[in-house]
This record gives structure tokens, C-alpha cells and sequence, in this order.
């Protein structure tokens, strides 16, 4: 594997291509909901100077729009936070597998992401790893993060921000504080050009491993697919 082109492939796809245009949909979003609560403000104050039947049914409506219920879900105020946290967490994952100087191939989460963030320079807490883990990585990969327990995952992406933070009963993250470290950490990779013969062989290792598990799985679905061919070829023969 050329790592060069490797990197500079995930920069595009990943960083400037995918991930740029879901961060571009989190902050169209985040103004709709300040203009909307702008909105709200100013019709409350209608209702000070107005008490018109129009201008009070017009509040409650604008009220409700804001103050949704826990599963009610606004289409419009999607901010894509958690393909863009499943997106981060595996690029973390990865690159830490990459990052492995053991010289062994490890598929162990909290090592690889340890890896990776160690190498940023940037020290998780113990229970802050757990949370990536166990609530922001399996919560959102293996059942797509439902909601409950206290936790929570948002788009914040105000000058002000931590990857994880507790508000009240509820612990939060912050996926765009999430995309600026990952990233932060991607590009110093891609800048330390001493470390591409490790990332070479651990990349094989990767590589090397990832094909036995799914060449099978693969290959099972090509032999039905020529099956399924087979079999239609041979009806039109009959036909």
C-alpha cells in the first residue's frame, strides 16, 4: 500500500468530502433553530402589546415547533451528528490500528483508540474512553444510538467546546468537538512522513486479516449471484 495515497484518498473522502458536508448540514440547522427561536421571542412579545386570538394561536404554534417531545424528531433540524460520530470513532479505530508499534495486529478497541489518541497527544480518562466505547461506539454502530440513559450525542459547534460534557443527569457529546481533534490528529499523521514504513506494515497486517474474515462472506455472494445467472439464462433457453 502507498500511504501517501492512502492519506490523501481519506482526506478527500472522508475529511473534505463527506464529513465537510454533514458539518455544512449541522450548521444550517443549528441557525434554523436560533431564527426560530428568535421568532418565538418576538411573538411572545407580540402577545405583551397584542392580544389578538391570530397572534396568540401564532406563538403556540411557533412554541411547539421548538419544544419537541423526547422521540418527536424534526427532519429539518437534522444535524447528521451521528453518522459523523460512527465516521470519526472508525477513523479513529483505524489509524490506531495503523499507529500499533507492537508490531502485532490488534482489533482491541480501547488500544487502538488509545493509540490514536495518544499519538494527538491528547490524554482520554479512563471513563472517558469507556464512554467512547461502550455508549458512543457500540450504542451507535451496533443499535443506532436510541435514545435514553442519560445520555445524549450533539452538534455544537459554538467557539466553546468539549468532547464530552454533563448537563444535569445527561452526559453529552460533542461531535463537532470530536471531528476537530480526529482531524487534528489525521493531519499530523499525514505530515509525519518517518512514521509511513510503520503504517505500511501495519496496514498489511490490517489488510492481511480483513481479507480472511470477509473473502468468504464475499465469495458466497458472487457464487449466488452466477447461480441466480445461471439459472435465468437457462429459463430463457427453455422459453
Amino acid at each position: 500500500m502507498d500511504i501517501p495515497v492512502l492519506l490523501d484518498y481519506f482526506k478527500k473522502v472522508v475529511f473534505e468530502g463527506d464529513l465537510d458536508k454533514l458539518i455544512q448540514i449541522g450548521r444550517a440547522s443549528e441557525k434554523e433553530v436560533e431564527r426560530r427561536k428568535l421568532n418565538a421571542r418576538m411573538s411572545t412579545q407580540s402577545i405583551t402589546t397584542d392580544s389578538s386570538t391570530t397572534t396568540t394561536s401564532s406563538t403556540l404554534t411557533t412554541t411547539v415547533n421548538i419544544q419537541r417531545s423526547y422521540y418527536d424528531f424534526d427532519s429539518t433540524l437534522a444535524r447528521c451528528a451521528i453518522p459523523m460520530a460512527v465516521t470519526l470513532i472508525s477513523t479513529a479505530q483505524f489509524f490506531g490500528i495503523l499507529l500499533n508499534s507492537t508490531g502485532t495486529y490488534s482489533e482491541n478497541f480501547d488500544k487502538n483508540v488509545k493509540d490514536f489518541f495518544d499519538y494527538g497527544a491528547l490524554s482520554l480518562h479512563t471513563t472517558e474512553k469507556e464512554l467512547l466505547r461502550a455508549v458512543y461506539r457500540n450504542g451507535m454502530m451496533h443499535s443506532f444510538f436510541p435514545k435514553g440513559n442519560n445520555v445524549e450525542i450533539e452538534f455544537d459547534s459554538s467557539a466553546e467546546r468539549s468532547l464530552f460534557k454533563k448537563k444535569g443527569a445527561i452526559v453529552s457529546m460533542n461531535v463537532v468537538a470530536l471531528h476537530d481533534v480526529v482531524k487534528s490528529i489525521f493531519e499530523k499523521i499525514e505530515s509525519n512522513v518517518a512514521n509511513f514504513e510503520l503504517l505500511k506494515v501495519n496496514f498489511n497486517l490490517w489488510e492481511a486479516v480483513d481479507k480472511e474474515n470477509l473473502s468468504r462472506v464475499v465469495e458466497q455472494f458472487k457464487n449466488h449471484v452466477l447461480k441466480k445467472e445461471a439459472i435465468i439464462t437457462e429459463s430463457k433457453k427453455q422459453a
